[in-house]
């Protein structure tokens, strides 16, 4: 599973199968470097976007986030409750990319804690084990870029997928793009590729810092060379 804190998960407003932390966030409470003293803001005032918010860029050195509030909606135990919630969830993406998942272990209409157990079971096919390497996660975002960028880009990748992002924008699968140049599995030295999910950097435990920024821009400047796309970066790098 993918390492992190509910911090760092507002802060980068993480999200998977359709949903982002910002769906369910109320407020947020940071304490200001500067005055040592707590501020609440509303997701509103933090610039949520795509795996960004003003805490991860404009704020990362005035503000640190110490807790978060969330609205989740209810649902009690029972067919009843299922159904409803299964009726709630037809519609969304996370249903879509979970269907096949949850044909193997379930029946309709699917739980709240189904759901939950389908996208535990696809994570852990997916990404690498925290108990064997050393990882932060997914590396980089998924590039948003124009449609006709898009259909000259599908030309080089037949059939590459794309999801409406804004007007005349598309969001393209960083991940497909990096599968299309080999580094699935590719490993320098003590630095890798998981070889079941391109966006994931691993280590032998053993890299250092500079082995893995190097590692980073190598898999930037591929991407950047090949297709004429650059990969942005979904974690922070600090330099000392």
């Amino acid at each position: 599973m993918i390492p992190g804190t509910v911090g760092a998960g507002v802060a980068q407003n993480i999200g998977a199968y359709g949903q982002e932390v910002v769906n369910t966030l109320v407020s947020i409470e940071a304490l200001n470097r500067n005055t040592l003293k707590n501020q609440v803001f509303s997701p509103k005032e933090c610039g949520f976007r795509y795996r960004n918010t003003f805490f991860k860029n404009e704020w990362r050195e005035e503000y640190v986030i110490v807790a978060a509030t969330f609205r989740l909606k209810r649902y009690e135990k029972g067919e009843e409750s299922d159904r409803k919630y299964h009726k709630y969830i037809e519609g969304m993406k996370t249903y879509e990319g979970l269907k096949e998942e949850l044909k193997t272990f379930a029946k309709e209409p699917y739980s709240i804690k189904n759901i939950m157990d389908a996208v535990i079971k696809q994570r852990e096919k997916k990404l690498p084990s925290l108990k064997e390497y050393g990882t932060c996660g997914c590396i980089f975002e998924n590039p948003i870029i124009t449609k006709e960028k898009y259909d000259e880009l599908e030309k080089k990748i037949p059939g590459l997928p794309s999801y409406p992002f804004e007007e005349n924008m598309v969001k393209i699968p960083a991940g497909k793009l990096l599968d299309e140049l080999g580094w699935k599995g590719k490993w320098e030295g003590n630095v890798g590729v998981f070889d079941r999910h391109a966006l994931c950097i691993v280590t032998n435990r053993e890299a250092t810092g500079e082995e893995i920024l190097n590692f980073i821009k190598e898999m930037q400047e591929d991407v950047l060379q090949k297709y004429d796309v650059q990969l942005g970066l979904e974690i922070n790098i600090i330099k000392k």
